[in-house]
């Protein structure tokens, strides 16, 4: 539990530069073996969508590699339920994603694919 005021300490290395990581389709998990749990590796809010960064976004940067009915962030809201973020549904409303905060994405690639997190230039 984090309390009001608290400082959260990060330890280690500061990334500074670009990060790619794997993620597939497991078909052998029904629908729910396309989504994958990845999260922000920076001490640095991420662009998620295209309001926050027109061309340096998640969405944009990752989009040929993601699934096309779900090129989305799908992202926890604390009440039981994810929100899913896209460029269409956030257009003029800026999406950034926290340091170290977790979110999942979806690839339409059995044998697999990348996504890359990439901080702003």
């Amino acid at each position: 539990e984090v309390n009001g005021g608290a400082t959260l300490d990060f330890t280690g290395t500061v990334m500074t530069r670009s990060l790619t990581y794997a993620i597939d389709d497991n078909q052998n998990l029904s629908d729910f073996g396309k989504f994958n749990l990845v999260s922000n590796p920076y001490p640095s809010f991420l662009n998620a969508n295209a309001a926050a960064d027109t061309d340096n976004n998640f969405l944009t940067v990752n989009g040929d590699n993601l699934h096309l009915s779900y090129a989305a962030v799908f992202a926890y809201d604390g009440s039981g339920s994810f929100n899913t973020k896209t460029n269409a549904n956030t257009v003029g409303s800026p999406l950034y994603i926290a340091p170290g905060q977790a979110f999942f994405v979806a690839s339409d690639d059995e044998n697999g694919n990348t996504i890359t997190m990439a901080l702003k230039k």
